[in-house]
């Protein structure tokens, strides 16, 4: 059996391609997990319908703590929330040339990825991570390779903002490759 960890679930789009690309099935184990209230009545919905599935209303940190998450104020659950600040939102938003006057804040708290899956009851034979965490991918990645936590495979949306992202997106998917987890970039 396999599980499959959705971080970033938004309104469940990534999901969709990943179980196209993965063969997901209903016997694999599913959780989902997003930070973005805004999206949580949605989500309880929709997962919900989704046999073997879980739903954790947490940011993914390296620690547990409460959080601020930034969202747009125009409420719209496909752009990205974001645990990193108000800074990191604008420049991602840049990216896109959407402009925003107004931001909303929210305290939510985070989970571990190394808790989300030793709270799975099962041994699983695959474990694959799909990974949107609005900038905090790297240092998730950082901790899966410093705690020698067991991931199979890796769908990444990476934030690059500059240079040193660029170069530290390098070395995280290299050190990765080296330890036999296979990462990919997802856009």
């Amino acid at each position: 059996m396999r599980l499959i960890i959705d971080v970033g679930c938004n309104v469940l789009e990534g999901f969709k391609k990943l179980k196209s690309v993965e063969n997901i099935n209903e016997n694999d184990r599913k959780v989902f997990v997003e930070a973005n209230p805004e999206c949580w009545n949605f989500l309880e919905n929709e997962i919900s319908k989704i046999q073997n599935s879980e739903f954790i209303k947490k940011a993914l940190d390296t620690t547990n703590r409460t959080v601020e998450l930034i969202t747009r104020a125009d409420k719209r659950t496909d752009t990205a929330a974001t645990i990193l600040g108000r800074k990191f939102i604008e420049d991602s938003l840049n990216r896109w040339n959407i402009k925003v006057d107004n931001y909303l804040t929210y305290y939510v708290s985070t989970v571990t990825i190394q808790e989300i899956i030793e709270s799975q009851k099962e041994k699983f034979d695959d474990i694959v991570l799909k990974l949107d965490a609005e900038g905090v991918e790297y240092t998730v990645l950082q901790q899966i390779l410093d705690n020698n936590i067991h991931i199979d495979k890796i769908y990444c949306e990476f934030h690059v903002h500059n240079v040193e992202d660029e170069n530290n997106k390098n070395i995280l998917i290299q050190k990765l490759n080296e330890k036999g987890i296979s990462i990919l970039n997802w856009d």
